[in-house]
């Protein structure tokens, strides 16, 4: 079945993307800036009231990011806060794939590594509280005088090498 709520398509997980991207849900899928064949970036926004601190007490969700990547598709979807935890689920529509999650930037970061998931899969793959999360947001102040929290990821991707497992090439 389709990643996309209420979305009754089904197909198999390797023609997934291409449903994705094909129109159908463009309103419902999130973008992201692909600096590398390997790696993109994305950004979870939120809109809060005057004192951001404790914006993790807030249940939300943010739409599915979706990206090509060189060594097949990847989804960053279930991205949700929920019982001020940040989570998200990293998937794979082909084969599994490690990857490497940056929060923040470059001088003040956090990383999460794990495996990537298959679109059946419920796990979250990256859990992260909100009081940490709050150290790597950028407070923005709109013209209408509303405050807006975002909070920058980097993820990359590549193959898997260990037992039983083709070292990349």
């Amino acid at each position: 079945p389709c990643i996309v709520a209420g979305c009754g398509h089904s197909c198999a997980a390797r023609e997934m993307p291409e449903h994705l991207v094909s129109g159908a849900h463009h309103n419902d899928l999130s973008s992201a800036q692909i600096p590398s064949k390997n790696c993109f970036q994305f950004e979870t926004a939120l809109e809060v009231e005057p004192t951001p601190r404790e914006w993790w007490r807030v249940d939300c969700s943010w739409c599915p990011v979706v990206v090509e990547t060189s060594l097949g598709w990847i989804c960053v979807d279930n991205r949700r806060l929920v019982d001020g935890m940040l989570r998200y689920t990293v998937r794979h529509f082909d084969r599994p794939l490690k990857f490497t999650l940056l929060l923040g930037d470059e001088s003040r970061s956090l990383v999460a590594c794990d495996r990537t998931v298959d679109v059946t899969s419920e796990d979250d793959c990256v859990l992260v509280h909100g009081e940490q999360a709050n150290k790597f947001c950028i407070r923005e102040e709109e013209a209408d005088g509303a405050s807006r929290l975002r909070l920058t990821m980097r993820l990359s991707v590549e193959t898997l090498s260990g037992p039983g497992e083709p070292a990349p090439p």
